[in-house]
């Protein structure tokens, strides 16, 4: 274990402590600060500003924003990009799709499923979306601990694709709790 500590060390070197010393952290701070703003005053992450404003009706750019915006964990940044793009025509399901989802990841388990149900009363729908959307629904019931909710939505895709991600596994992990 210690050769591969000291190889790891020697492998990878260390800046000279004279080009550390000069470095004005205040400046990449300002810059920084300027980018991102303040917290909020309930401690939550810092808002994203752009440089360069998107116009609302850009609804490619938004959607993508709310994508990158999901991924740093900036969720608020990210429903209200996606919330832009709702009206858009064929958008609607992604967006409800993509707004339960960092519902979900905030903890509001219930706006993530009325967002997902949502979903499903769009008419453009197509049968990947339900699908996906019926599993967001399972996961999401799952996690409030609610196995027979859960159940029923994951074997709405069961019936019609039963090779869809895992959704035959959870199906028979609820089935063998000893609660059903």
């Amino acid at each position: 274990m210690e050769e591969l500590e000291s190889a790891t060390s020697a492998q990878s070197p260390q800046p000279p402590e004279s080009l550390l010393g000069d470095f004005d952290d205040g400046i990449l701070g300002d810059e920084l600060d300027g980018l991102l703003g303040e917290p909020d005053s309930d401690g939550r992450a810092p808002s994203v500003v752009l440089e360069n404003p998107v116009a609302d009706d850009d609804s490619d750019t938004h959607f993508d924003l709310g994508l990158a915006y999901k991924e740093m964990g900036i969720f608020g940044e990210a429903i209200n990009s996606f919330e832009k793009v709702l009206e858009s025509p064929g958008r609607e399901v992604q967006c409800r799709l993509m707004i339960g989802l960092c519902h979900r990841e905030q903890g509001s388990l219930s706006e993530a499923i009325s967002q997902f149900k949502a979903g499903l009363y769009v008419n453009e729908i197509s049968g990947a979306e339900k699908f996906s959307l019926y599993y967001e629904i399972g996961l999401t019931y799952e996690a409030l601990q609610d196995p027979q909710e859960a159940l029923y939505y994951y074997e709405m895709v069961l019936k019609k694709e039963s090779s869809y991600r895992d959704v035959s596994d959870r199906v028979a992990a609820i089935k063998t709790q000893p609660s059903l």
